[in-house]
């Protein structure tokens, strides 16, 4: 005779277990984009220089930055990025990476700055049509 053995945990359950594991330690909610774009973060506390980082991925709570320097955890930010967009946020962690640190940070505000007041723009006269 040959003992027929019965798993102890059945796969419906093994799956629910494995799904609410992942779920738990998934804490987005968003997807990323990954992304390589260099901006200039200025650290809001006072007697703090500006740096040059990369935004690695971003969210529409959250972007990822990569820098040589640490920034720490708590500190405010003012990312700009081609000075056409500025993003105000609080870093959640840094750690070490390859290249150099990576900065989680939450966005709280993001503003895009008005441009330049200048001339107004003078009417494309080769477009015009004239009346006889």
């Amino acid at each position: 005779m040959h003992a027929r053995s019965t798993p102890s945990v059945g796969y419906e359950e093994l799956k629910a277990f494995l799904t609410k594991r992942h779920r738990r330690l998934e804490k987005r909610q968003e997807a990323r984009y990954q992304t390589n774009d260099a901006v200039e973060v200025e650290i809001l506390q006072t007697g703090f220089p500006r740096v040059t980082a990369a935004i690695v991925d971003i969210s529409r709570s959250g972007l990822r930055l990569l820098s040589e320097a640490t920034i720490g955890k708590g500190a405010h930010l003012k990312i700009t990025l081609e000075r056409h967009l500025v993003i105000f946020g609080e870093v959640q962690y840094c750690r070490s990476a390859r290249d150099g640190f990576h900065s989680g940070v939450v966005i709280q505000d993001v503003f895009y700055p008005a441009r330049q007041a200048g001339k107004p723009k003078e009417k494309d006269r080769s477009r015009m049509r004239r009346r006889a």
